[in-house]
């Protein structure tokens, strides 16, 4: 990543990786995004072997760890000046051999044709996990920062459509995408998206320091000049995110799975009386419940809600209240 603000961008990047994955499915979206969008080349000498080459030292140790401890498949890499200029950046090469070809497929990265053009279908589907932990290295591997913008450099159509949808799947868009010669260029230029973008994929203070670097600039009514704001960007409360993942999460549910009624009663509770606190919820119910049963069983509702969404490969609650609350908030 190239930036004037080179501690700006180390912060980050490493706010980034150490960011466990939860589960299996989460570094199988990690990893089939490093290797579909990172630079590949096939080794002259071994046919069968191919490598990727990484900018980022810690994107590079995290891969190779990553590949180890959850897959049991230790992988050469290798750090090395390609160019032998000492002022251009080191490189760092991960080696894959024929014998990787069937993890590899199992990622979803080749199939008999060879390398998908996109990217990988469980980076696309499953939970809103999934789609960050493949967020989170699509712009490690091909974001820039440069001041306040942040673009995204992506060698074909096919995977920049798929990097599109991630973003879409957490309710964001680029202010424009470009074109030139076989890259495509997404660009994030609005402060508020760049400061959504940061805080999403997990960089909680990384998105506060940008925030106060770079706060919301807004046109003078009065005298046509330019008025700076000090604020956070505009981004749903809690009580927003819960109605509408409750709401999701009856739509997952009904008619398809038997609900517990307790759950059910409290759902609707929740629905019908969106700007309610929870101790007035608590006290509508018949017979009234304690604040925490009331909570207990929402939150249960939404996670069965989850479970059966991931099962069916659907669209869960928080991804569902995310889209639709920030699509509120920029209307």
């Amino acid at each position: 990543m190239n930036t004037p603000d080179n501690d700006f961008v180390q912060r980050f990047e490493k706010e980034i990786i150490q960011i466990p994955p939860q589960n299996s499915w989460q570094v199988d979206a990690e990893l089939s995004t490093v290797i579909l969008l990172s630079d590949k080349n096939f080794d002259p000498v071994r046919p069968h072997r191919f490598y990727i080459t990484l900018k980022n030292k810690a994107l590079y140790l995290r891969t190779l760890k990553l590949f180890s401890n959850v897959y049991k498949t230790v992988l050469t890499g290798r750090s090395t000046n390609l160019t032998s200029n000492n002022k251009m950046p080191e490189l760092f090469r991960i080696y894959f051999e024929e014998s990787n070809y069937p993890l590899l497929k199992r990622l979803g990265v080749v199939d008999s044709s060879g390398f998908k053009r996109g990217l990988a279908s469980r980076t696309n589907l499953g939970s809103l996990e999934n789609t960050l932990s493949a967020l989170r290295v699509a712009i490690l591997i091909s974001g820039n920062f440069y001041g306040e913008n942040l673009n995204l450099v992506i060698d074909n159509f096919v995977r920049a459509n798929a990097v599109m949808g991630l973003f879409r799947k957490v309710g964001l868009r680029p202010d424009r995408k470009n074109i030139k010669h076989s890259q495509v260029i997404l660009y994030f230029h609005d402060r508020t998206t760049v400061g959504n973008i940061l805080e999403i994929i997990g960089a909680i203070k990384s998105a506060k320091t940008y925030r106060k670097t770079f706060p919301t600039v807004l046109p003078s009514v009065t005298d046509g000049t330019t008025k700076i704001l000090i604020q956070k960007a505009p981004k749903p409360n809690n009580v927003e995110v819960t109605v509408q993942r409750t709401i999701r999460a009856l739509e997952i549910l009904e008619n398809r799975v038997p609900i517990k009624k307790s759950l059910l009663v409290a759902g609707k509770l929740r629905i019908e009386h969106p700007r309610a606190s929870v101790e007035h919820l608590s006290s509508l119910h018949t017979p009234p419940v304690s604040k925490d049963a009331l909570v207990g069983r929402i939150r249960r509702l939404i996670q069965q809600a989850d479970q059966f969404a991931e099962h069916c490969a659907l669209e869960d609650t928080l991804t569902y209240a995310l889209r639709v609350t920030n699509s509120a908030i920029n209307n």
